[in-house]
């Protein structure tokens, strides 16, 4: 899967997700859609979420996945915005979703609260609980179980901790990688550039630095997914052959060549 902006889910969500301070939502195929949630999601968070919910409402009849196993703590309005969203979609949810399986939190009063939440919400189709997600998926009957848990896995850990604003430049920086610049960046995330980089220094980064992690990010699937040239890669990426190792070297450990060696697909 690829991160993208909210904006580029809603135009093709199929193989893509967005992610915010607390929740991931994922496409990985026309048959599955789901959403992750972990610590203390709020009314932010599921407003932005309800917004890439209602993509799936246009879609081919799938089944769906709400992983909540990273969830400490239940905010009673936050969830209020999904639950309406339930509500207010329910006969198109009935039609577009054959049955919903949830991944509950580990304990305590937030695994009563997400079990209750579908007898509350009124879900329009069947909804069974689980304690993993690969058995979640196994249910659902999802093709390629473990490497799409493996992907949700991925995606949840990269969007961790961070900042709406920066995942939203990052999944930008890296499906316009190469020759960008701060304006244009500000731009496709649908700010200014004094606005965008206000915003980064109050995440304590710079756009610099999430352009050298894009960078970074997309030189390691290039580098594992194909056999181009790393002056090719390097190129492709904005950067100079001798400005690139340096700089992967600094993230990784590892100058490019010997990355490729030990992460090599296929």
């Amino acid at each position: 899967m690829r991160r993208v902006s909210l904006r580029e889910l809603l135009e093709a969500p199929v193989g893509r997700c967005v992610a915010g301070a607390h929740f991931l939502y994922f496409y990985p195929s026309d048959a599955l859609c789901g959403f992750s949630l972990w610590g203390r999601p709020d009314v932010d968070d599921m407003s932005r979420l309800v917004e890439a919910l209602r993509v799936e409402l246009g879609r081919e009849r799938h089944v769906s996945l709400v992983d909540a196993g990273g969830v400490e703590a239940v905010d009673a309005s936050a969830f209020d915005v999904l639950r309406r969203y339930v509500d207010e979609s329910h006969d198109a949810l009935g039609r577009v979703v054959a049955k919903l399986a949830v991944v509950l939190p580990r304990g305590g009063l937030a695994r009563a609260a997400v079990a209750g939440f579908f007898d509350v919400a009124r879900a329009p189709y069947p909804v069974r609980t689980f304690d993993a997600t690969e058995g979640a998926l196994a249910w659902l009957g999802a093709p390629a179980t473990a490497e799409v848990a493996a992907a949700i896995a991925r995606e949840r850990e990269a969007a961790l901790g961070r900042p709406p604003v920066v995942l939203e430049l990052r999944a930008w920086l890296e499906a316009h990688i190469g020759d960008v610049t701060v304006g244009a960046a500000a731009r496709g995330v649908g700010l200014s550039t004094r606005s965008l980089q206000r915003r980064l220094r109050e995440a304590s980064t710079s756009f610099q630095a999430e352009l050298r992690a894009a960078q970074v990010a997309v030189a390691r699937e290039r580098l594992a997914g194909s056999e181009a040239p790393i002056t090719r890669i390097a190129i492709e990426l904005g950067m100079t052959p001798a400005h690139f190792s340096a700089a992967f070297k600094d993230a990784t450990g590892l100058p490019p060549s010997e990355w490729r060696e030990r992460h090599r697909r296929g």
